[in-house]
C-alpha cells in the first residue's frame, strides 16, 4: 500500500545518490517498509544508474542484513530487471555470496554488523539500518559500543572521504542512541517522521547547499503518518499499557525518546493500594545484596512480594545499608514474619553468592538470580506492569513513598537498588505466571 512517506524516503535516497545530500538520518516508526526501501530496493535502483557503486550495509543483526541483501540480489537477477537494466554489467559469478556480491562494473554489496569488524572493507556509501537492537536500547554498554563502532571502526571506511555518503535509518530508542549522538554532533540532514504529527516539530530537510529540500506535508496536530496500516485504534493500543506503553511509544513511534533521567516511571502508576492483601497464590523473598556496609555503600533491598490473580503485591521490605551478617539476619526475619514464603531469590552479585550458599543450608527454595541483561534493561522492562496497574502497595507502609520517590527519580537519582530488586520480582511473578498459563492452555 503506497503512502506519501514512501515518496519522502525515496526522494531523500535519490538525493543521496545524486550528491545533493551526503549525510542523512531517517527516523521512522517500525513496520513502514524502511528496510525494504533502503536496504533492498534502493541498491537495485542505484545500480541502474551506476553499477560501480560500492555499498557497505550494517544492521544490529547480520541475519537481517543478509535477508535484505538476498532480496536485492533476487530482484537484480529477475528476468524483469535483467531485461531492462543489466546493459553491459551483471553480478560476477565468482563473487556472489550471501554477505557479499560484486558487479562486473566493480560495484559491491557488503554486509556487516556492530562487533563484526569493518576494517578491510571500503565503499562509496555506508548504510546503517537499525544499528541498535530495541532490547539493548537501555543498556549504556550496548549503546556506547554501537556508537564507538560507528565513530572509530567505520569512520574511515569511505573510498573518497571528501565525497562520502552515509545513510542511517532507525527508530529512536533512547536519547543517546546512534541517532541522538550524531544529531547532537551535527552535520546530518534529519528526515524525522513521527506517527502522529506535532506541528512544533515539523520536519524540514535541506540540500548540501542549504536550499529547502522537503517538509512534512501534514497540517493537523495528531494527523497520522500511515492511517491505512496504523489507524487511530491501533495507535491508541500501541500507546497504552497493553501495547508498548507511553515511554517506548514516544521513542519508537514519535521519534522523541524521553531522556532516561526523566519520566520513566509516572507517579500516577503507583496509586493502587491495599489495606489487607488478598489470599496469595505465592509469596517470595527477593534480595538485591551489597558488598559491605560503609557510609557510602549501596543500600541492600530485601523485599517480600506476593501474587494473586496475575497481580503483584509488594508486602514488606527491609531497605538500608547492611553488611553480610545483617543481610542474612534480615532475610531470616522476613522468612519468620512471612511463613508462607516459598522461594528466596537472591541476585548473584556482590556478596549474593555467599548469602546464597549460607541460606541453602537453612531453607529450601533458595534460587540465584542472574544479572544477565543489565540493570537498566530489567528496570525499563518492568515499567509496563506499573503502567498497567498490575502492582499494588500497602496503604500504610512507611517505606512506600520512599520507594515511589526512587522509582520516579530512576536514572537520575542516587539509588536504584529497590526498583532493581522489584524488577526481578515482577519478572518472576508476573511474567512467569503468564508463561505458566500459556503452558497450561497449550496442554489443554
Amino acid at each position: 500500500v503506497w503512502s506519501w512517506h514512501v515518496d519522502a524516503i525515496c526522494e531523500h535516497l535519490q538525493a543521496v545518490t545524486e550528491g545533493k545530500i551526503n549525510y542523512l538520518i531517517i527516523n521512522i516508526p517500525p513496520g513502514l517498509a524502511k528496510s525494504m526501501l533502503v536496504a533492498s530496493l534502493w541498491p537495485a535502483w542505484y545500480w541502474t544508474k551506476d553499477p560501480s557503486i560500492q555499498g557497505l550495509y550494517a544492521s544490529y543483526d547480520k541475519m537481517l542484513a543478509t535477508r535484505d541483501a538476498n532480496r536485492s540480489r533476487e530482484l537484480i537477477k529477475s528476468p524483469w530487471y535483467q531485461e531492462r537494466f543489466c546493459q553491459g554489467w551483471n553480478i560476477k559469478d565468482d563473487v556472489d555470496g550471501k554477505t557479499m556480491y560484486q558487479t562486473t562494473a566493480q560495484g559491491v554489496r557488503q554486509i556487516m554488523s556492530p562487533g563484526s569488524g569493518g576494517t578491510g572493507f571500503r565503499g562509496n556509501l555506508v548504510v546503517y539500518d537499525d544499528p541498535l537492537r530495541a532490547d539493548d536500547a537501555h543498556s549504556a554498554t550496548k549503546r556506547d559500543g554501537v556508537i564507538r563502532w560507528k565513530t572509530e571502526t567505520m569512520m574511515n571506511r569511505q573510498n573518497d572521504m571528501a565525497n562520502a555518503k552515509e545513510v542511517i535509518i532507525m527508530q529512536r530508542l533512547h536519547d543517546n542512541d546512534m541517532s541522538g549522538y550524531l544529531l547532537r554532533a551535527g552535520g546530518y540532514q534529519h528526515l524525522c517522521l513521527p506517527m502522529e504529527f506535532e506541528p512544533q516539530r515539523r520536519c524540514r530537510t535541506y540540500t548540501n547547499d542549504g536550499a529547502l529540500f522537503w517538509e512534512d506535508p501534514r497540517q493537523t496536530e495528531g494527523e497520522l503518518l500511515f492511517p491505512a496500516k496504523f489507524p487511530q485504534p491501533v495507535v491508541d493500543k500501541l500507546k497504552g499499557p497493553q501495547g508498548l506503553g507511553a515511554y517506548a511509544y514516544a521513542g519508537q513511534y514519535q521519534q522523541r525518546p524521553t531522556p532516561a533521567g526523566g519520566g520513566v516511571f509516572k507517579r500516577e502508576w503507583f496509586s493502587n493500594r491495599f489495606i489487607e492483601p488478598p489470599e496469595m497464590e505465592e509469596v517470595s523473598i527477593f534480595v538485591d545484596a551489597g558488598f559491605k556496609k560503609t557510609d557510602d555503600s549501596d543500600f541492600v533491598a530485601v523485599q517480600v512480594w506476593g501474587r494473586a490473580k496475575n497481580r503483584a503485591y509488594f508486602l514488606d521490605t527491609d531497605w538500608r545499608r547492611m553488611g553480610f551478617h545483617e543481610t542474612l539476619a534480615s532475610i531470616r526475619k522476613m522468612k519468620e514474619r512471612w511463613p508462607q514464603v516459598g522461594g528466596i531469590f537472591i541476585e548473584a552479585a556482590a556478596n549474593g553468592d555467599a548469602i546464597i550458599e549460607t541460606l541453602k543450608m537453612e531453607f529450601p527454595g533458595v534460587v540465584p538470580l542472574s544479572k544477565q541483561g543489565g540493570k537498566e534493561i530489567r528496570i525499563h522492562a518492568s515499567t509496563k506492569y506499573y503502567e498497567a496497574g498490575d502492582v499494588y502497595f500497602p496503604e500504610y507502609g512507611r517505606w512506600v513513598n520512599a520507594f515511589i520517590d526512587e522509582a520516579c527519580a530512576f536514572n537520575k537519582g542516587i539509588r536504584d537498588d529497590a526498583i532493581d530488586c522489584a524488577s526481578h520480582a515482577l519478572s518472576r511473578l508476573l511474567m512467569s505466571s503468564g508463561l505458566a498459563w500459556l503452558e497450561k492452555m497449550s496442554r489443554w
